[in-house]
């Protein structure tokens, strides 16, 4: 008999949840319907099923409630563990549990799609990436910057390859609408303290920005920081 599929509260009432258009809120039940035990989810069959537009699961992405696997959009649901608890003896492991891996680490893939008609073409976005022999190649061209930077950088977050991630104005101002509670700032902050202090945990270029949504949603569910 299979686990009921939950959805806390915690998650679908929050101010960034409800700011999103309707269809992609719909969009994020039925891929929590449609997930493993492990929170992921074969995105592009539950699009073509449920007639959902592809647009909404880039939504999703954006604010952070799903991140995207693979070119195949197999997707991660990233507040699972927050809507279910599922007992371990009735646990069954994901076929892409090594996907799984790539979100400990940051180093999942990039997607981005671009709606044609009924077909849906994937392609790595800004620096693609490529995985060879199971180890992560980026592209030279990546920059891990905005393209569009407001004002000089706020404060930069060191990365695996030596490199530093500079955050700008403009990234704070978006990352305080979509997590009002959290001070964004000062999580930042404990982000490059943190990051500091585990070297052997820092991101990837294309990892820092799941990295840093990760954090602070946690922060926002938690209730954040700010009025307190």
């Amino acid at each position: 008999m299979a686990e009921r599929r939950m959805f806390s509260k915690s998650i679908t009432n929050s101010v960034r949840f409800l700011r999103m258009p309707q269809t992609s809120r719909l969009l994020y039940y039925d891929l929590g319907m449609s997930a493993d035990d492990d929170g992921i989810v074969e995105a592009f069959t539950v699009i073509r099923t449920t007639g959902a537009a592809e647009d909404d699961l880039r939504v999703l992405a954006s604010r952070g409630f799903i991140t995207v696997l693979s070119d195949d959009l197999v997707s991660y649901i990233t507040d699972w563990n927050t809507n279910n608890q599922l007992r371990k003896d009735r646990h069954k492991p994901s076929i892409y549990a090594e996907l799984l891996v790539k979100i400990a680490d940051g180093n999942q893939m990039a997607t981005d799609w671009h709606p044609n008609g009924n077909q849906m073409a994937t392609q790595v976005s800004i620096g693609k990436v490529s995985l060879v022999e199971g180890s992560e190649v980026e592209d030279k061209a990546s920059c891990p910057e905005p393209e569009t930077a407001s004002g000089p950088p706020v404060i930069s977050l060191p990365l695996n390859d030596g490199t530093e991630y500079r955050v700008f104005q403009n990234q704070c101002q978006e990352w305080a609408d979509l997590y009002p509670a959290v001070d964004v700032m000062q999580q930042l902050r404990n982000m490059r303290g943190w990051l500091d202090a585990n070297p052997a945990k820092r991101k990837t270029k294309r990892g820092v920005k799941a990295f840093i949504n990760g954090w602070l949603s946690r922060e926002q569910n938690r209730g954040g920081s700010l009025g307190q």
